[in-house]
């Protein structure tokens, strides 16, 4: 069975940014490009993320937030057909943050 490859690369701004000693909800975007490379099917197409979240902030420049998005991977098509692919994402994330720099992982 042939293994289908697909990426998708999404500039957007980092959660950390908005992350802070606050609490609460902020939301987001990101584009990009998608690509569903296999033996005979090669092709791309714009893709888009939004997502959205809730930052508990109830300790010093320790951040935790709870996030959800939705990714569209767009539909990349050639002569041999097209393929569709879309995604629901939930993550926990923890950082720390110092002032205009932070660091944080989901």
């Amino acid at each position: 069975m042939s293994e289908i490859c697909l990426i998708g690369f999404f500039l957007g701004m980092p959660t950390a940014v908005v992350a802070g000693a606050d609490s609460g909800f902020y939301i987001g975007a990101g584009v990009g490009d998608a690509s569903i490379k296999d033996s005979s099917f090669d092709a791309s197409d714009s893709a888009y993320k939004i997502f959205g979240g809730y930052n508990i902030g109830f300790i010093p420049l320790v951040d935790f937030a709870v996030e959800a998005s939705y990714v569209d991977f767009g539909k990349p098509s050639t002569s041999a057909g097209s393929v569709e692919a879309t995604g629901l994402n939930a993550f926990g994330l923890a950082g720390l943050s110092f002032g205009p720099f932070g660091v944080f992982a989901k």
